[in-house]
This record gives C-alpha cells, sequence and structure tokens, in this order.
C-alpha cells in the first residue's frame, strides 16, 4: 500500500481530515523503526517533569496496524497516537474539533493530556536530541 493510501484509509477509518503538516510529515519524512531520542519542553506545573522525550514517530502504515490491534487512539479523548517514548509515553495528534494540536501522555504516570504544540510543524522544529 502506498503512503497515500494508507493517510486516505486512517482519514476514513476516523472520519477526519488529517492536518495537512502531519500529511506532509507522514508523506515525506515518516520512516519506520526507533530513531535517535528526542527531548521536548513540557509546559511548567505538569506530572511529567520538565521535558518530554519522543523515540519514535508512527508511519502511516503504522498507525493502520496499531488500529487493527485497538491500540492507535483515545476514543473518548479523539487522540491519535503518533509517536512514543520507551517509558510508556506517548505522543497524540487531537482529531477532537474542539481543540487541536500536539499533546503528550504518560499513563502510567497520570491521566492527564498535555497540549505541547499548536501544530505538528511547530513540534517538529521543538525537538532536540537527547545527548548520548
Amino acid at each position: 500500500m502506498t503512503t497515500q493510501g494508507a493517510i486516505s484509509r486512517i482519514e476514513h477509518a476516523f472520519d477526519t481530515s488529517l492536518p495537512a503538516d502531519y500529511k506532509d510529515y507522514l508523506t515525506n519524512r515518516a520512516r519506520p523503526g526507533l530513531g535517535d531520542s528526542y527531548e521536548f519542553p513540557l509546559p511548567a506545573g505538569t506530572s511529567f517533569g520538565r521535558f518530554g522525550i519522543v523515540d519514535g514517530m508512527h508511519t502511516a502504515e503504522e498507525i493502520l496496524e496499531n488500529d487493527a490491534n485497538n491500540a492507535s487512539w483515545d476514543d473518548v479523548a479523539k487522540m491519535l497516537i503518533v509517536g512514543w517514548d520507551l517509558s510508556g509515553g506517548f505522543v497524540y495528534l487531537s482529531l477532537a474539533q474542539e481543540r487541536s494540536g500536539i499533546f503528550y501522555r504518560c499513563p502510567h504516570v497520570s491521566s492527564e493530556y498535555v497540549c505541547v504544540a499548536s501544530t505538528f510543524t511547530s513540534f517538529l522544529a521543538m525537538l532536540r536530541e537527547q545527548p548520548a
């Protein structure tokens, strides 16, 4: 399946239109597997500390695989899992009409979703490679 085909299937499955900047990422930059770890600042006062971590970002095909296993999405909050960290945290793209943006949540620490960026492009811009 092509990436464009996978994106169309995601949009159909979740009855939404993905943001253009996220579709561009999936089409042109997403690649499977773990890469380097990146940190990003979290708003003050969250229960997760000062920084979130992302160890990998899902490809469109991986999102569909996760959806087949009921592991891609929080239906109540309308949050699509787009990335993860090795300690059990997740990066989410909000598909809710009333709130958009990129959110972070680490379920074993808190049920709170923390907004970290208003767009996927601004999320990518804030990533800093973690020192080895």
